[in-house]
């Protein structure tokens, strides 16, 4: 995990190399040892993969914690609840909440000849499927 509001990725491991890239304070990084004081990882800098370097006191070797809240409602529920709330997106198109299954913690469209629609309901219009 990165360590430092703006964690560093180096080109070589020199705190005075050049940054290929940095992470946020808390972002989970995946990297393996490769001396004392450095960890390598594999990153990609406009499209292209590259070796980076983090130092040892940037980032956490620790065990990754987090906690879990349970609900008492389904998720079924809770989707129901944000769709009369007219739920705001980024995206432009919509399909119904059956089309989709977590896989893998993503969200994913199953099946085929689902309507995609430019608004959350049938009565927009179809934009494909």
């Amino acid at each position: 995990m990165a360590l430092k509001a703006k964690t560093n990725v180096y080109s070589i491991p020199s705190t005075g190399a050049s940054v290929l890239k940095s992470y946020a304070k808390g972002s989970l990084i995946k990297f393996k040892t490769f001396s004392p004081n450095w960890y390598e990882a594999s990153v990609i800098v406009n499209g292209q993969r590259k070796s980076g370097y983090f130092h040892k006191n940037d980032v956490s070797t620790d065990t990754v914690a987090y906690t879990q809240t349970k609900y008492d409602i389904t998720l079924e529920k809770a989707l129901d609840l944000q769709i009369k709330a007219q739920p705001k997106t980024y995206a432009t198109a919509y399909v119904h909440k059956n089309a989709l299954e977590n896989k893998n913690g993503k969200w994913v469209v199953t099946g085929t000849g689902w309507n995609v629609r430019s608004g959350p309901s049938t009565a927009h219009s179809v934009v494909g499927n």
